[in-house]
Parts: C-alpha cells; structure tokens; sequence
C-alpha cells in the first residue's frame, strides 16, 4: 500500500501517483519512477527517472519543498509506492470503496481497511 519513504528506502527505486496539480487532464497518469538519493530530517532528496535533476520533496505528502515554501502544500504532489503491484492494489481497493460510497450514497467512512472493503464489496456484488 501507500508508503512514506524512509531511510530504509534510501538508494532504491519508489513509484509515485500524481495527485493535485501534478496529474494530467488529458491523458492517464501512469506511475512515475523516482530514485531515492537521500534521506533528510524533512525531505527526501528523489530523481524523477529520465529527469537527471534531484528534488526535495515532503515524504508523506509528495510536494516539493519550493511548493511547500511557496504556500502550495495540498495543491500538488505524489502518493508513494513501492511497487507497481501496491500501486495496483491501491487503486483496486479505492475501486471497491467508491462502489460502496455509490451504493450507499452517503457513506463517509473512509477508514476502512482493505479486508473490511473486500469483504463488503463481495457481500453487496456477490456474482
């Protein structure tokens, strides 16, 4: 699932899913691959692959540290993974739950776990 990157994560390889400003509004957004560099008491100094230009950026949040800086903390950022197949399995259980949002319409409980929304996932569509 959703990572935030710490010093075990430090010279390997994490995706991250654009969120706010950063995704497009044209096509898909596919994962994005970052190297880790360095991590910092705040930020993790990343590599966008194909880039070659070191960023920092807030571990938890995905946003760099001059939009931090400049007032732009929850417009733009990146959900961290460590793997394609978390990536995958992240958005599979975000499926399931607005599917049981939609059904219940006014369902607000977001903090379910995932077992808890597979579970009633397959108790509402049962093939």
């Amino acid at each position: 699932m959703r990572i935030t990157i710490e010093k075990k994560h430090e010279g390997k390889t994490v995706f991250g899913l654009p969120t706010g400003n950063n995704v497009s509004r044209v096509s898909t957004n596919p994962p994005i691959e970052f190297n880790v560099v360095k991590v910092k008491r705040k930020y993790v100094d990343l590599i966008r692959v194909g880039y070659g230009r070191i960023d920092a950026y807030c571990p938890l949040s995905g946003a760099t540290q001059d939009q931090i800086n400049s007032g732009y903390t929850n417009n733009a950022g990146y959900k961290f993974f460590e793997s394609l197949e978390d990536i995958d399995r992240y958005l599979e259980h975000h499926k399931k739950l607005d599917a049981i949002k939609e059904y219940f319409r006014s369902f607000t409980q977001s903090t379910l776990s995932e077992e808890d929304v597979s579970t009633i996932h397959e108790l509402i569509y049962k093939p």
